[in-house]
């Protein structure tokens, strides 16, 4: 008897999502901030591709999307643009929080990124996180066990008690965590609201670095993964700010 032909194994979607979130004038006002947007998207999205050692799946959420249009990234697989919606005007970092929210669009792991992170080598150990939540710890040495923000992973929707917390009073919130990340994660930890966290250095010692603690005028340590500028500067401007090497990186270059 012949052997019924082999059936193809239908598509899976990635175990993975990966979201970012840009709102504003970041990077910068006028034509070189719309121009550095995409670019830093497009440097995002290819260094992932080659170092997150997985597919995964990539949204956008921004209050322009009309920034994003270009054929580079409409041919990206796997990629979407969202509206932030209302939450984009809470100030500070807080529409970052919408990652929370339980939301047919969010779903399977979520690793939230800063698109002004700078990828070093392979992100496989975020990537493979499973847990309830993992974020950076501050660096700050007077602030031991403190959230620093920066690179949150943590199941779609486990999380959403928080976003609808914020989502009732964003200006309480928004005076209490003066707009910072830090300060509210800080608030849920403190409050019991947030009973775990995971620190990435103390999973991983080394694998996040901070440009301004432990980065700046020094080769790149060959545990580092992430190069977390806390903003400024901006990877764009790092070859003038001590770190040509990891600007070299940032731009794809070795």
């Amino acid at each position: 008897m012949q052997a019924p032909p082999s059936q193809p194994h239908p598509k899976q979607d990635p175990e993975v999502t990966v979201v970012n979130f840009l709102w504003g004038d970041w990077p910068g006002k006028g034509k070189l901030g719309r121009d550095l947007a995409p670019l830093y998207l497009k440097r995002f999205r290819e260094s992932l591709k080659k170092l997150a050692g997985q597919p995964f799946r990539h949204l956008l959420y921004t209050d322009r999307p009309e920034r994003f249009r270009n054929a580079y990234l409409d041919a990206q697989e796997d990629f979407e643009i969202k509206e932030l919606g209302s939450c984009g005007q809470w100030g500070g970092c807080l529409p970052k929080f919408r990652a929370l929210a339980a939301d047919p669009d969010l779903n399977g792991q979520i690793l939230v990124m800063d698109l002004d992170n700078v990828f070093l080598r392979d992100l496989s150990p975020m990537f493979d996180y499973r847990g309830d939540f993992a974020i950076c710890n501050d660096v700050d040495p007077s602030r031991t066990n403190k959230v620093g923000g920066n690179i949150a992973s943590f199941p779609a929707g486990r999380w959403d008690s928080l976003w609808q917390t914020l989502k009732e009073n964003p200006g309480k919130y928004r005076e209490l965590s003066q707009g910072s990340e830090r300060f509210l994660f800080d608030h849920f930890k403190e409050t019991g609201q947030l009973p775990v966290c995971d620190y990435w250095n103390e999973l991983h010692p080394g694998l996040v670095l901070s440009f301004k603690r432990e980065a700046r005028g020094r080769p790149i340590p060959p545990e580092a993964a992430v190069l977390w500028t806390h903003g400024q500067p901006r990877p764009h401007k790092l070859w003038r700010k001590g770190g040509l090497s990891y600007y070299l990186k940032w731009k794809g270059l070795t």
